[in-house]
């Protein structure tokens, strides 16, 4: 199963230092999740990530005058800086699940069962960048 690997390559990077505990967890339990919806959801994980990556509309509340503004950069920043470590981990926990299901298994039909969920999660992923842009503007 495709996300017992990305869940391993999660365990991987906490153990070398690529994440911190508090990212650990939240990609963790966007697994457990999954694999709880796996009978009725194709691979779902980044569902589970989205509230943490996307930035709530209370920071355009932040940034109103009642707050100073380096309390404002400060809780963005830190905000931003968690959503890029749990994205990058995200794509690459899958890079990494996909190639060794894919040595694994080789060029088959169970292979095409998983991989379109898993490139359907990059292409969401890939767009962050400009979610974000939108979404402080």
């Amino acid at each position: 199963m495709l996300i017992l690997g990305v869940q391993a390559a999660y365990w991987e990077m906490l153990d070398e230092g690529r994440i911190t505990q508090t990212a650990a967890n939240i990609l963790m339990l966007s697994v457990e999740e999954s694999i709880d919806l796996a009978a009725t959801e194709p691979l779902c994980d980044w569902k589970g990530l989205e509230a943490n990556v996307h930035f709530p509309s209370y920071y355009k509340f932040l940034q109103s005058s009642l707050f100073p503004p380096k309390l404002v950069t400060f809780f963005t920043v830190e905000r931003l800086e968690s959503a890029c470590y749990i994205c990058a981990a995200f794509l690459r926990a899958h890079r990494i699940a996909r190639q060794q299901l894919h040595d694994f298994i080789g060029n088959s039909l169970l292979l095409s069962i998983y991989l379109p969920s898993s490139i359907s999660n990059f292409i969401l992923i890939s767009l962050f960048p400009i979610l974000f842009s939108i979404s402080t503007h």
